[in-house]
């Protein structure tokens, strides 16, 4: 028997099956000559947690299920692999964990133990477009650092349990979207936000261009810096009376937005603080400033009816005049 080491593909061991043929117990890989083992181990793993770094030339790349953290470079600028499968205990991804992984096209995120994805952690992995989750709950707990530790930064699909995410349903008891949680998420074309938020951080559904209307509920009182910028898809939203604070760029690029449904009255839809632009003396139409905006009321007004509107089966509904 061959002395046993680590298979290159997913850590697991590896022992001599027949003469010249060697096969790993974990994923089954075979290996026909052991110039392919390497004894140094492709995956260089700390205390059996931290996966310190990886030094394979696999297409797909299992990560061994021992591991909790994958570490700072750790597969920075492999360009050979393609696929990556997380494991189910995995906590953290520190930065620049997958940098420059120009031919990184596909990430599966495994289980509902991820907490933090730290800065860079996926920047420069433009070929990136498809991420598969387990656990969409857990998925919305996730901290990612910046808009590059998100893995769809550069915009592609997101599949829960193997279907393509298309209607999201944030869950009650969640206080808030988190940041870039969604973004450039081309394939969601609805989302229903719980009464428990109170807010949309930066970049929530930045292009989402298949987002068509969007009703954010009473309860929410601020939308953060380009949190629906480039929903190009987007036709009308609905703003709660609650609102009070619209960030920078909050709406920008949304071209198809016609309508704005607003809660409450026009008096205190000036009292919102909208921050428009982030460059001073931009040129850049706001949509919020240039779509038609209707104000609330439950019966239809005797006077100016076309300027306010209700719900009707769950859908905002303008008052017709006279």
């Amino acid at each position: 028997m061959l002395e046993i080491i680590k298979c290159t593909a997913c850590g697991g061991d590896i022992a001599e099956t027949e003469v010249g043929v060697y096969k790993c117990l974990s994923c089954g890989r075979i290996y026909r000559s052991t110039d392919e083992i390497k004894p140094d181990n492709a995956f260089d793993i700390e205390d059996e947690v931290l996966l310190k770094k990886y030094r394979g030339r696999e297409r797909v790349v299992k990560v061994p299920d021992c591991v909790r953290a994958i570490g700072s470079g750790a597969f920075e600028n492999n360009n050979f692999v393609e696929k990556v499968i997380l494991p189910e205990r995995l906590f953290e991804i520190y930065d620049s964990a997958f940098c420059g992984c120009r031919n990184l096209e596909s990430v599966e995120f495994n289980g509902s133990c991820l907490e933090y994805v730290n800065e860079d952690a996926f920047e420069g992995c433009e070929s990136l477009h498809r991420v598969c989750i387990t656990d969409l709950d857990s998925w919305l707990g996730i901290f990612f650092d910046e808009e590059t530790a998100y893995p769809l930064y550069c915009g592609g699909d997101l599949y829960l349990n193997g279907e393509l995410l298309t209607d999201v349903a944030v869950p009650d008891g969640l206080k808030s979207v988190r940041a870039f949680v969604f973004m450039g998420c081309r394939s969601l074309q609805s989302v229903t936000i719980a009464g428990s938020v109170t807010e949309i951080e930066l970049c929530a559904f930045e292009r989402c261009v298949s987002l068509k209307n969007v009703i954010i509920p009473e309860g929410v009182v601020e939308i953060g810096n380009c949190a629906f910028q480039g929903c190009t898809g987007l036709g009308y939203v609905v703003l709660p009376k609650s609102l009070k604070t619209v960030g920078y760029e909050a709406f920008y690029g949304c071209s198809a937005l016609k309508s704005v449904f607003y809660g409450g009255s026009e008096s205190e839809w000036y009292h919102i603080k909208m921050w428009g632009s982030f460059e001073k003396n931009s040129t850049v139409e706001d949509p919020l400033t240039t779509a038609k905006k209707y104000f609330y009321s439950e019966t239809r007004p005797a006077v100016y009816a076309y300027r306010y509107w209700h719900y009707v089966e769950d859908t905002p509904v303008p008052w017709a005049e006279g």
